[in-house]
This record gives structure tokens, C-alpha cells and sequence, in this order.
């Protein structure tokens, strides 16, 4: 059975996979995590094809990350990331500006189609999330 939620990132985005990989799971959800820094490069048939088959996937872009994919143009995401409606993008330590600074347009070519949120909304959200799920188990 696939898992509902992937979450994608590099080692130095460690902690926060971690944090978001335990509030999903404490709202019943499945979550795979791939913390490989080469996770492009190596292309397991099976991480892809869990990566296609979850309902969502949380990429956490972080500075080395960010950096592996610009240095390296032949690596993307693209091909994991076909159904952007299903994608949460988290910049940790990167802004939307290195993105337009470096040449990422064919690692993320429909970044604007991404919702943006600041570092406190997305506490705030998942905070509302999870207290309504705590809500819903008391009724």
C-alpha cells in the first residue's frame, strides 16, 4: 500500500523531515521519507515509483539541496513531480529569489504554480491541522 505522504530532502533538512514526518503520523497517515542526498542520481525504480503513487509529497528544499540540483542542471524533479496540485514545497534557508538568481527553470519549471507560505504560517497550519484531527477523534 503507498504511502499518503512522501517527504523529499537532503541531510540538512534532517530535523525538519523528521518533525513533519511525526505530525503526519500522528494524524494516521502513512509517510515514506527519502533523506538520500543523492536521491536523483541514483533513481530506484521503487522510491520513484513511491514518490508517484503518494498523495502528497513534501519536498523540503534546503541550501544543499538546492545547491546539488543548481551545479548539476541535469538533475530534477520533474519526473517525480508531474501532478504539482499533490506537491508542498518547503524552502528551508532558501528564498524565492535563488531561485530567480540561478538557473533553476528546468529543475522547477512550474515553481510559480507552488503556494508559498512563511515559516510561521506553516507551524500555525500545521498546529490547525492537528488540532482539529484531535477534535474530530473526540467526537
Amino acid at each position: 500500500m503507498p504511502a499518503d505522504i512522501v517527504i523529499l530532502h537532503s541531510s540538512d533538512a534532517d530535523q525538519w523531515a523528521e518533525f513533519l514526518r511525526d505530525q503526519m503520523k500522528q494524524l494516521g497517515r502513512k509517510v515514506a521519507c527519502f533523506a538520500n542526498d543523492d536521491f536523483l542520481i541514483r533513481e530506484s525504480d521503487s522510491s520513484h515509483r513511491e514518490v508517484n503513487a503518494a498523495k502528497s509529497v513534501l519536498l523540503i528544499v534546503s541550501p544543499y539541496l538546492f545547491d546539488t540540483i543548481t551545479a548539476n542542471p541535469s538533475l530534477t524533479f520533474v519526473p517525480l513531480l508531474k501532478d504539482t496540485s499533490k506537491v508542498v514545497m518547503f524552502l528551508c534557508g532558501i528564498e524565492l529569489r535563488h531561485f530567480r538568481q540561478a538557473a533553476t527553470l528546468h529543475q522547477f519549471p512550474d515553481l510559480g504554480l507552488f503556494q508559498k507560505f512563511t515559516h510561521r504560517e506553516t507551524i500555525d497550519m500545521i498546529e490547525c491541522t492537528l488540532l482539529t484531527a484531535d477534535q474530530d477523534v473526540d467526537v
